[in-house]
């Protein structure tokens, strides 16, 4: 498929639910793979319009360099922090109440990410294709996710609270 077939179906399929791939990254990826040969022209008889226009396969070569680059461990064995874990990290500084707000506002994020989610899926039922599996799967692990950060958060503010920084104007600064 071309690079714009690619980004109407990676929308179709909420890749914003489950994945972080913007337009951009689509192209540029499409560039740096043709120019490594791993992707090939599919019509190699017509000019090449650039990666909107022309349609590209998987070249012969890329299937094994695909495989061996995944049985990497490093996919397997990295923890990235999400920027709200970071947030949590450094919430001590805050005050009691900016620590209830920024609270309440995660969690009606999780809730509405849990709710969209939920509506992915559903969409995802009526394909039935091994990708299509494979996302509903994802979407299933990142609501779990999402749930479990939501029962956590009472427990999250009780720690936070307690712990943060009064800016009470009677406290003196020393």
């Amino acid at each position: 498929m071309h690079g714009y077939e690619l980004i109407k179906t990676l929308k179709q399929r909420h890749i914003e639910n489950w994945a972080q791939v913007s337009r951009p990254q689509v192209y540029y990826s499409i560039r740096k793979l043709a120019r490594e040969r791993l992707l090939e022209r599919a019509d190699k008889n017509s000019p090449s319009q650039g990666p909107e226009k022309t349609t590209y396969m998987v070249s012969a070569n890329a299937l094994p360099m695909i495989a061996e680059k995944l049985s990497e461990h490093s996919w397997s064995q990295q923890r990235l922090p999400s920027v709200f874990t970071t947030w949590s990290a450094l919430a001590l500084l805050s005050s009691p109440d900016t620590i209830r707000l920024q609270l309440a506002d995660r969690a009606r994020f999780l809730k509405d990410e849990i709710k969209n989610d939920l509506q992915t899926l559903e969409i995802l039922k009526e394909i039935d294709r091994s990708d299509a599996r494979l996302a509903h799967v994802l979407i299933k692990m990142s609501i779990a996710g999402f749930e479990t950060e939501l029962d956590m958060l009472s427990e999250l503010e009780s720690v936070l609270v307690d712990g943060a920084i009064n800016f009470s104007p009677n406290v003196s600064k020393k």
